[in-house]
């Protein structure tokens, strides 16, 4: 991937076919149904950064479900995101312990809420 390279605002259609492609190339790897990933594109250097998370399995979508109606939805989030995210794979900010770690981490908490939130309509629609 293009990463630290000057490019356009928005991906381009050859770098979502080979973010596409790499996805694909983890879900193999780790041996999961499918990788998910959060592309951060810095508005001013156009710098992409990434985030990788693996399709969590039954009981870890069983456990966050449980922790959503328990405690709320972004600490559930919380626990799927440190559950799922290939670090060996993704950029080291989306998942770091410092404090300039926290706004990327907080993207992936919020692409984290938005995938429980899709599976939870999913079994309501059922």
């Amino acid at each position: 991937m293009s990463k630290g390279t000057k490019l356009p605002e928005a991906l381009t259609p050859a770098e979502e076919k080979e973010i596409e492609l790499k996805c694909e190339e983890l879900a193999k790897k780790y041996n999961c149904s499918k990788v998910h990933v959060v592309v951060f594109i810095d508005k001013d250097t156009r710098v992409r950064t990434y985030c990788f998370l693996k399709e969590p399995n039954f009981p870890t979508k069983i456990s966050v479900m449980d922790k959503m109606a328990a405690i709320g939805i972004y600490n559930a989030a919380e626990e799927l995101r440190e559950a799922t995210v290939l670090k060996t794979e993704s950029d080291a900010i989306t998942y770091g312990d410092n404090p300039e770690c926290d706004d990327f981490k907080m993207g992936v908490v919020q692409f984290c809420v938005t995938m429980i939130r899709m599976k939870e309509n999913a079994y309501k629609k059922k």
